[in-house]
């Protein structure tokens, strides 16, 4: 019996891993296509956090990483929570904080 739930198991995360991937792949281009978005990139797949580098212009971006919430729910299957960190690059590079976060529902 172990065994063949070590079977099925097996067979089946390859199929998980790849569906995966294609809805972080359509959710990582709908950010990209966002005009003030410099740079995106899923820093953890498989917890579903995504990095959003935007130029810093003193303001919170918490009200844009909400709005990137609503983008990337419509290409994730449901109930996957994600996490969308915002960031000034080189800010970051100097030990500084996120602009905006979001937890996506």
């Amino acid at each position: 019996m172990k065994s063949l739930i070590a079977a099925i198991l097996s067979f089946a995360t390859p199929f998980a891993a790849h569906a995966g991937a294609d809805w972080q792949k359509k959710a990582l281009s709908a950010v990209k296509a966002e005009k003030t978005v410099l740079d995106a990139k899923w820093r953890m797949p498989s917890q579903n956090v995504l990095w959003v580098a935007m130029a810093a212009d003193g303001s919170s971006r918490d009200g844009f990483a909400e709005y990137l919430c609503e983008v990337i729910t419509d290409t994730a299957p449901a109930g996957a929570l994600k996490t969308v960190w915002i960031y000034d690059p080189a800010t970051y590079k100097a030990g500084g904080t996120p602009m905006g976060t979001a937890a996506c529902k």
